[in-house]
C-alpha cells in the first residue's frame, strides 16, 4: 500500500539510506486525482464484463435461474 511505502522510505530516511520510494495508486473506483486511469480500473471492468458474459451463457442453460452479479467499487454502477 501507498501507507507502506510512505513508512519504508521514512525507515530508510532515519537510517541514511538514500532511496527513493515511489507508491503507485491502485484502486477499482478510478477516483485517484489527477490519476486519469489508475491501476487496477481497466482489469477490474474487463474482469467483472467477462464474468458476466460467463454467467449470460449460463443463465441460458436454466430458464429457471436467478443470478445476481454484484461488482465492487464505492459507488454502485461505477464499474
Amino acid at each position: 500500500t501507498n501507507t507502506t511505502a510512505a513508512r519504508l522510505a521514512f525507515r530508510l530516511q532515519e537510517r541514511g539510506i538514500k532511496l527513493q520510494v515511489l507508491g503507485l495508486p491502485k484502486t477499482v473506483d478510478n477516483d485517484v486525482y489527477p490519476v486519469s486511469q489508475s491501476l487496477g480500473a481497466d482489469t477490474a471492468a474487463e474482469q467483472g464484463a467477462m464474468f458476466f458474459e460467463s454467467i449470460v451463457n449460463e443463465a441460458t442453460a436454466n430458464p429457471r435461474m436467478l443470478i445476481v452479479h454484484e461488482v465492487m467499487g464505492r459507488h454502485c454502477g461505477w464499474l
